[in-house]
């Protein structure tokens, strides 16, 4: 790898000149602005006049003395030239190319795959003299000088398989975007093992290290370890550190800092081979096998830190600015003081001693996910007081729901970004708080001098495009402060995103408002009911006339504190049945025995981490006196102990029952179980804990199982999706950016659909109704066919794509099936027993035909034949069918089971035939709409016992058509109604009564 030196002189100074400033000269960052210009616009780019000015007089020796970055746009006077834009770095120049292609082209460049499906710039002129001039110059100081970006796991939920172009593609992203301050870190594992294979330990060994490709980024922060998905192998590793090399260099040409990766203590479980006596500790997470972190007390800690620093910089060179994460979603081994202050002054001290310029950026998500940090925050002042103040930067990863800034009195005067964390896992769904987004990092700055910045740490982007276009304006320019700037800014999104006015830019604003899916939305566990593992709750029989319920396993909910940084905001909930525990039984009655399992430093007789099985007799004595201090390890009817989650100190544990009217309780005692079960409270929905205090004016309310649908409504997004139909038949051809949202936005308003749908199936399998579940499975079955076509018309959700490109990275046949493994594991299993089922999951096309619609398929056709012989629904039969069909998928390869890597068919032509089949108005011929006139309440049944969720005329006629004879005809209110034999006047009602039902009114 020496070589790499001689490939780029700015890659290999050993000394850049001065901390937190770029190395690059003016001239340099000029020639890099030119040539992303150049790439985008071709010879026009030589008609904008591009400035570097870099700052004069000393660079900052700490983040809060940085000055923010400016740029000006201007006319430059010269007729061939006649624009000019100007900066203090090539990122700050290239800012001003963004917005002079957004708001004097209407030009576009926003994520895409391939990228050209990103980017409109259909008004760029065809001469010099045809280009816009800028009358009144604009010169814009960015809010803050630090603009960061990137989250180490979108390395492998996105960026798993990026070719070299790939990448270098997403730093011309980084730059128009104005992201100065990039976490470096994929190639990472390279330095790593030329390290340790120097020390002594093997190839072997880096096996039992490193996991696959797939998963690399959680070995980063010690969560994850080989052998799963490996082996990593040295050409893989080697190959990133090329490619890595010149990406780098790329950034650096711009003037950004990239952020590497220093040593943050994880080692492998094997290094004892080496340094006989070492002292590591075992950490563990989410059921994975534990890892081995390297304890800071040991010598060998700054030995192996110095190594590797030194390694690293020869390498690929430095800016001074290092990123490390100790405990990611993990325990520390102790909490005194002492020794979390003794841990941080170790790591910072190991960078100054390679490095005296070093600067530790440290992200919050420890301090977020370990209930101790929460309980007791002068722990945090502990740990970060090993480090001086103007050698941290503290990146708040989820400001935008969870800050952290909030509880810790602003970090204690540490300099610290306001990030927007939003999406976990690339998974699919709309959703996000724009106005949040746009004016809440400009508050927190007015109380926090030590706020330096802000970022973007999602885990997967290529996802709701429009949340990161917005941070990184508010990063950049001024603060949307009202509705009306607000309002103003997604005019001008959408008419630069599309390059022309349309329906679609009314389709934004309805989409933006309070109630859309940008207007509040905070769903962050993206809850997209075709992605979900489909299990019951309640085991009916048909004769018995009971309801059947769905549930599904998230494990987002069940890990995480609540959302605001203080104790008892939110409550948490685990289901049964789920990750690999036994499914719940069909009642409960006070002789039956349900089986949770607690672990607990203090009990009735149990020693710490010891898994007890806690019946109702010791309900009372186990749960009521000490559940403060146990941990739930599992729950189940003879489950096994599947997953460790920690009690926090002010929670009581709550058992969570429903009746067959929807009506929930919650049981305290285990004799209550009798009472109840006695009262109709005979189904069990969840096991859980809730916490007893409130918080920020919110009092805390558990979740109520079993499902829960996106929080936007589902009518606002069907009313935004018949606009962009409307923009969609002008007789244009859809650009790339208006593609994309069109199929996102339907696709969504699918699976909005497929949630009616579902909840109608539940009613009607619960009426015995057998045409009734006949009609409602087969209209479940083809939303999923209709999903899977529709998706399949855009390259950017397409499996193929996803498995094609981890193929093309291998170096021969073994390796690719591996590789493919990979790649279909991560977005299912997520580990080698489903350790975190369906977390990474995606609406993708064939990804829908070939796991989730099966998935779905087995238990539809279930439900089907339970009520067509009069049986109960075999649950453990469509739970071990589906599982196998899981885990049969994660094996298949590209040998058997293919997919398509070019797009399918034409969107408009299917997004036409979709709208007419589930979302176009009912014509007469089949409804007859009385507007102002309701159903007589005393003479009228409802098919559902709820409205739907969706009051689209469309989507509710569709409804009723499936559910058949049964239904006569709906309200605009949601209403299915069984029979219609009066009406009354009602301003405020509609009702649509179905031709072949005209004789009932």
């Amino acid at each position: 790898m020496a070589t790499l030196c001689a490939v780029s002189a700015v890659l290999c100074m050993s000394q850049l000149p001065g901390v937190l400033r770029p190395a690059a000269s003016g001239s340099t960052q000029t020639a890099a602005v030119t040539a992303l210009a150049e790439r985008l616009l071709g010879q026009s780019a030589s008609w904008i006049d591009f400035v570097v000015v870099p700052p004069d007089g000393p660079p900052p020796t700490s983040w809060g003395a940085m000055q923010a970055p400016w740029y000006e746009i201007t006319d430059s006077g010269n007729v061939s030239a006649p624009v000019r834009i100007k900066g203090s770095s090539g990122v700050a120049v290239a800012r001003g190319l963004h917005r002079y292609l957004t708001e004097y082209l209407n030009g576009s460049v926003t994520w895409g795959r391939p990228r050209a499906t990103g980017i409109q710039l259909d008004n760029v002129p065809t001469t010099a003299a045809g280009l816009p001039i800028v009358t009144t110059p604009i010169h814009v100081d960015a809010a803050a000088p630090v603009h960061w970006y990137l989250n180490s796991p979108t390395t492998v939920y996105t960026m798993a398989w990026w070719t070299e172009q790939d990448w270098l593609d997403e730093v011309d992203w980084m730059a128009l975007h104005g992201i100065d301050t990039p976490l470096a870190a994929f190639a990472m594992e390279h330095v790593e093992a030329e390290l340790y294979i120097s020390l002594g330990l093997t190839e072997e060994d880096l096996e039992d290290y490193f996991p696959g490709p797939g998963f690399i980024s959680f070995n980063r922060c010690g969560n994850l370890k080989g052998p799963f998905g490996g082996p990593l192998t040295a050409r893989w590793r080697q190959a990133r550190a090329k490619i890595f090399a010149n990406v780098v260099d790329r950034q650096r040409s711009f003037g950004m800092i990239p952020t590497m990766m220093a040593f943050a203590g994880h080692v492998p479980c094997s290094i004892p081979k080496v340094y006989p006596g070492i002292k590591i500790a075992n950490v563990t997470w989410a059921g994975f096998k534990s890892t081995c972190l390297l304890l800071p007390e040991d010598p060998h800690f700054k030995l192996i830190a110095t190594a590797y620093l030194n390694r690293s910089n020869s390498l690929f060179g430095t800016d001074h600015v290092y990123a490390a994460d100790q405990f990611v979603e993990m325990t520390p081994p102790s909490f005194d003081p002492g020794f979390l202050s003794n841990l941080s002054a170790t790591m910072i001290d190991a960078m100054l001693g390679v490095d005296p310029q070093a600067v530790w950026v440290l992200q919050s998500w420890s301090f977020n996910s370990i209930h101790q940090f929460k309980e007791k925050p002068l722990l945090i002042k502990d740990y970060l007081g090993g480090v001086a103040k103007d050698r941290l930067l503290l990146l708040d990863l989820f400001a935008e729901d969870q800050p952290v800034w909030e509880w810790t009195d602003s970090f204690f005067g540490y300099p610290y970004v306001w990030c927007m964390l939003h999406n976990f896992g690339q998974k699919s769904g709309m959703y996000g708080d724009l106005n949040h987004v746009a004016t809440q990092p400009g508050l927190d700055r007015i109380q926090n001098s030590n706020q330096v910045g802000t970022g973007l740490c999602m885990e997967g982007i290529h996802q709701n495009p429009i949340m990161y276009e917005m941070m990184t304006s508010t990063g950049w320019e001024t603060n949307q402060s009202s509705a009306a700037s607000i309002e103003s800014w997604v005019n001008r999104y959408s008419l630069a995103k599309y390059g022309r006015i349309s329906a679609a830019s009314e389709a934004w604003r309805v989409l933006t408002s309070a109630d859309g899916p940008y207007g509040s939305s905070t769903d962050l566990a993206a809850s997209m009911i075709s992605n979900q593992r489909p299990s019951l709750s309640r085991f009916a029989s048909p004769s018995e006339h009971s309801d059947l319920k769905l549930y599904w396993s998230d494990t987002f909910h069940d890990s995480y504190t609540d959302a605001r940084g203080c104790s008892g905001c939110e409550s948490y909930y685990t289901p049964l049945g789920s990750l690999g525990c036994a499914s719940p039984p069909s009642s409960l009655s006070g002789t039956e025995t349900l089986n949770l399992y607690f672990s607990g430093s203090s009990g009735p007789s149990h020693s710490n981490h010891d898994n007890v099985l806690l019946t109702e007799t010791l309900f009372d004595q186990y749960v009521q006196t000490g559940s403060k201090a146990y941990k739930l390890a599992g729950s189940g009817v003879g489950g096994s102990v599947s997953k460790v989650a920690l009690l926090p100190s002010d929670v009581e544990l709550q058992l969570w029952f429903s009746n067959t009217t929807g009506d929930h309780a919650t049981i305290g005692t285990a004799p209550l179980l009798a009472r109840y079960a006695a009262n109709g409270y005979v189904k069990l929905a969840t096991v859980g804990w809730i916490a007893n205090t409130s918080c920020a004016g919110r009092t805390s309310q558990g979740k109520l199982p079993p499902k829960s649908h996106p929080d936007h409504n589902a009518t606002t997004l069907t009313i935004a999706l018949g606009l962009m139909h409307t923009a969609a038949s002008d007789g244009r051809p859809l650009s790339g950016p208006f593609q994309y949202d069109y199929v996102d936005l339907f696709r969504q308003a699918l699976d909005n659909t497929l949630w009616d749908v579902v909840t109608l199936l539940e009613q009607l399998h619960a009426n015995g109704d057998l045409e009734g579940v006949r009609s409602a499975t087969a209209a479940a079955s083809s939303i999923f066919s209709d999903l899977d076509e529709l998706l399949g018309t855009d390259s950017n959700f397409l499996l193929g794509d996803w498995i094609g490109s981890a193929r093309d990275l291998a170096g021969s046949p073994e390796e690719a099936d591996l590789y493919e493994f990979n790649a279909r594991n991560q977005i299912t299993w997520w580990g080698p027993e489903h350790n975190i089922n369906d977390y990474a999951r995606k609406q993708w096309a064939g990804l829908v035909s070939s796991y989730y619609q099966p998935r779905w398929q087995i238990f539809l056709d279930e439900a089907l034949e339970s009520v067509q012989s009069l049986r109960p629904f075999n649950a453990s039969g469509v739970s071990a069918t589906g599982l196998e069909l899981e885990a049969q998928w994660q094996h298949t390869t590209n040998a058997t089971q293919s997919f398509s890597r070019l797009p399918i068919g034409s969107s408009q032509a299917v997004a036409d035939r979709l709208w007419s089949k589930y979302f176009d108005p009912p014509t007469n011929s089949r409804y007859t709409a009385r507007n102002g006139y309701r159903a007589v309440e005393n003479t009228t049944t409802t098919v559902l016992n709820q409205p739907a969720w969706n009051l689209s005329p469309g989507v509710l006629a569709f409804l009723c058509d499936v559910a058949g004879p049964t239904c006569a005809g709906f309200s605009s209110d949601g209403q299915l109604l069984v029979t219609v034999t009066g009406l009354v006047p009602d301003t405020t009602i509609t009702t649509f009564i179905k031709a072949s039902s005209h004789g009932q009114h």
